[in-house]
């Protein structure tokens, strides 16, 4: 993180360096360090640089950019993966709520991915006090997937490995489905 935010050049420098080596590398440590932690450095406060980029940075918090889903690719205004503000709980919980919200072809979630940025519509109990949910469109939060590369997911988080590919083999690409994930309220990129 601290080349790609101080000299841009010099992590690019890089890239091409592991290039010659593995484009598997390549695309694992974009999504590492220009995905995963870009987002945390990006949309993230103060408070989340403290907590996440020097973990991110020394690859001590492998983790994943959840925004693509199955049914709506990238197109960010259309995604369905829900996080709900629970009061009386004080966090977010976070929910597929459909087979076409499932996070889709996630670098680095089948099998190193500790946790990722998701991208999820924000909702919180409606002003008018009906007991529905203003939508307050997409944001970014962050997500724990399981303690450790390579171990169990974590309670409501479900992986899937989405299997051999033409190429780039290196690159562990899944499927998540989120059921009821309560994660804390400052787990929320609001910068």
């Amino acid at each position: 993180m601290t080349d790609q935010a101080r000299s841009p050049k010099q992590y690019m420098y890089q890239g091409e360096l592991l290039a010659l080596v593995d484009l598997s590398l390549v695309i694992k440590m974009g999504v590492q360090y220009s995905l995963w932690g870009g987002s945390v450095l990006n949309l993230g406060t103060e408070r989340h640089h403290r907590e996440y980029l020097e973990k991110i940075d020394r690859f001590e918090l492998p983790g994943c950019f959840a925004m693509t889903e199955l049914r709506h690719g990238s197109n960010v205004a259309s995604l369905c993966t829900e996080a709900v503000l629970d009061l009386a709980e004080d966090c977010w919980v976070i929910t597929t709520p459909d087979d076409g919200a499932i996070k889709w072809w996630i670098g680095n979630a089948a099998e190193d991915g500790v946790a990722a940025t998701v991208f999820a519509r924000l909702k919180v109990p409606a002003a008018d006090g009906s007991g529905g949910l203003d939508d307050h469109g997409v944001h970014a939060f962050v997500v724990p997937l399981r303690e450790r590369p390579q171990g169990p997911t974590l309670p409501g988080v479900e992986i899937r490995d989405l299997g051999y590919k033409v190429g780039l083999q290196g690159v562990d690409n899944g499927a998540i489905r989120f059921t009821n994930v309560r994660v804390p309220r400052g787990n929320l990129l609001d910068r």
